[in-house]
């Protein structure tokens, strides 16, 4: 998730869950996350546990997950999936999920990516060099007890 300004929208996360509440009904949660999905499902659960939550979906007795996208903006996502309605957002969710896993990359071998991707630059003709170690290097010094000098 990284961001070229401070000021850019963070990628995450919109989701849609089911909090079932005491009297039967189930109610529809809308949110956003910048973390993972199934941490943020596990927030909802420890607060449907305690005793005297306030919060939304703690005032019901179970929570699940129904469906979820990434998003660029979740934030600005997540707004605009609370304006619909309970079908519209049902909808909407099927679709991305769908066309997510409709968009799978096609796998290549390794050699041939890095290749692709300049890793191998050719300094003089027909030899392949590599341009840089792919050894990762400990920036850190190595612990050295200091020396007392008399």
């Amino acid at each position: 998730m990284y961001r070229k300004y401070s000021n850019e929208a963070k990628s995450g996360y919109v989701y849609v869950g089911n909090s079932t509440r005491k009297n039967g009904a189930v109610k529809q949660y809308t949110g956003s996350t910048t973390r993972s999905v199934r941490i943020r499902e596990r927030e909802h659960k420890r607060e449907v546990a305690k005793k005297n939550s306030r919060t939304w979906t703690g005032r019901g007795t179970d929570f699940k997950i129904t469906g979820y996208f990434k998003s660029k903006n979740p934030r600005r996502d997540e707004k605009k999936l609370k304006g619909m309605t309970r079908s519209e957002r049902n909808a909407f969710i099927s679709n991305k999920i769908k066309s997510n896993k409709s968009t799978s990359r096609k796998k290549t071998s390794s050699r041939k990516s890095s290749y692709k991707a300049g890793k191998y630059r050719s300094r003089h003709s027909g030899q392949k060099v590599k341009s840089h170690s792919t050894k990762r290097r400990n920036l850190r010094p190595a612990y050295r007890p200091r020396r007392r000098w008399k």
